[in-house]
C-alpha cells in the first residue's frame, strides 16, 4: 500500500475544483446559444413566414402584421448586437421600410405594378437578411 503525503492527498481535489470553476463558463455557454443568434433565428422566422403568405384577399393585412413582427425581431437584433453589424442591420431595415411604403401603396391600390414592387421588396427584406445571417455566422 502506497504511503501518500498530506499534500499530495489535497491538492488532486485542490486541482479537480480549479478545473470544474474554470469549465463552467464554457460548459454553460455551449448550452444555449448567444441571444444574437436567438435574435437572428427568430428574424429569419418571420421573414420565411412573410415569404409563404398566401396572394389572396387578406394578403397585404397579413403582410402588415407580419412586417410588425419582423420590426420587433429587428430591434431585439440591434439591441443585442456589436456595433460591427451596424451596417448589415441598416440594410434590413432600409428593405423593411421599403417592403412596409410598397405594402401600404398596394393596400391603397392594388394594382399589378404596386403588387409586384411588393414581391420585389419582400425579395430585397430577403436578400438584406441573408447578407446579416452570414455576417453573423461566425457568433453563431
Amino acid at each position: 500500500m502506497a504511503i501518500t503525503s498530506y499534500r499530495a492527498r489535497t491538492r488532486t481535489p485542490a486541482a479537480a475544483l480549479l478545473c470544474l470553476v474554470l469549465a463552467a463558463p464554457a460548459l454553460t455557454a455551449c448550452g444555449e446559444p448567444p441571444a444574437l443568434c436567438q435574435d437572428m433565428d427568430a428574424l429569419s422566422a418571420s421573414i420565411e413566414n412573410l415569404r409563404s403568405l398566401n396572394t389572396g384577399e387578406n394578403a397585404l393585412s397579413a403582410a402588415s402584421s407580419e412586417l410588425t413582427k419582423i420590426e420587433s425581431d429587428l430591434e431585439k437584433l440591434r439591441a443585442d448586437a456589436a456595433a460591427e453589424f451596424a451596417t448589415q442591420i441598416a440594410a434590413v431595415q432600409s428593405a423593411k421600410d421599403g417592403l412596409r411604403a410598397s405594402v401600404r401603396a398596394a393596400a391603397e391600390a392594388p394594382t399589378t405594378t404596386t403588387l409586384s414592387a411588393v414581391r420585389d421588396d419582400v425579395g430585397a427584406l430577403r436578400l438584406a437578411v441573408d447578407d446579416l445571417k452570414a455576417a453573423l455566422s461566425a457568433s453563431c
